[in-house]
């Protein structure tokens, strides 16, 4: 728990949280960046779900590869925050 607080408390004070913000930096940002720093990886079926991605990509140009495979990570990237924010409110 120690080593969880010092991380949130070093984010925190270099990216430091607008409170007054519905979107952006808000403090529930900073508790959802230090629990995914904090988390022990992907679970099994997260693991599945990229690997059968990254196979199905295997027959394009690899950079048209790279532009679908990080639109599809910034996309669940952006679930996963809103969920964990959203389970506050």
């Amino acid at each position: 728990m120690e080593e969880y607080l010092r991380k949130l408390s070093t984010y925190i004070t270099e990216h430091p949280p607008d409170i007054h913000s519905d979107g952006g930096n808000t403090i529930l940002d900073a508790l959802f960046w230090i629990y995914c720093e904090s988390a022990s990886g992907d679970s099994e079926g997260v693991q599945q779900a990229h690997d059968s991605l990254h196979n199905q990509l295997q027959g394009l140009q690899p950079q048209h590869a790279d532009a679908i495979l990080n639109t599809v990570s910034d996309l669940c990237w952006e679930h996963d925050r809103q969920g964990f924010i959203n389970g506050f409110k």
